[in-house]
């Protein structure tokens, strides 16, 4: 089966992909024994300055290399740990969360454009405060209530 080289963006894991080279010692989602099926990544491929990369959504990274020969995956077997994600990818669109991280722009500067360009209202954004402080509120009074302060 041949693989081509994604593009850089985001994709989705279509099928559980068993990780070459788990480490239990760490959290991380790059070290779990297998990335399940609808695991968001993000690839970027090699450039002359980079390795080609796959990220996860809490910032870990595993490397691929599609060319590497197999002594090479034996040898250094995390240069090639990605190759298996790259055949069970299939592209996906970013979430907003997603790209507000990968954006060249903060959120404060975006949030700021959409105001000028009319996307986002004053009444929108005290509609969305008043929630978030009624969340906010609620928030401390179940953790009060739940450690009986």
């Amino acid at each position: 089966m041949t693989v081509t080289i994604p593009a850089e963006g985001f994709y989705v894991l279509k099928a559980d992909v068993r990780n070459p080279k788990p480490d239990r010692r760490k959290k991380d989602t790059a070290s779990k024994p297998t990335w399940k099926a609808g695991e968001r990544v993000y690839v970027t491929p090699q450039t002359d300055t980079y390795r080609a990369q796959i990220e996860f959504r809490d910032g870990s990274r595993v490397f691929y290399d599609l060319e590497a020969e197999e002594v090479m995956a034996i040898t250094y077997p995390w240069s090639v740990q990605g190759n298996a994600i790259i055949a069970a990818m299939e592209p996906a669109q970013p979430s907003v969360g997603q790209a507000l991280k990968r954006a060249w722009a903060t959120p404060k500067q975006i949030l700021a454009r959409a105001v000028d360009l009319g996307k986002l209202t004053l009444d929108d954004i005290k509609a969305i405060d008043a929630e978030l402080a009624d969340w906010s509120e609620n928030l401390v009074l179940q953790f009060d209530e739940a450690h009986e302060i």
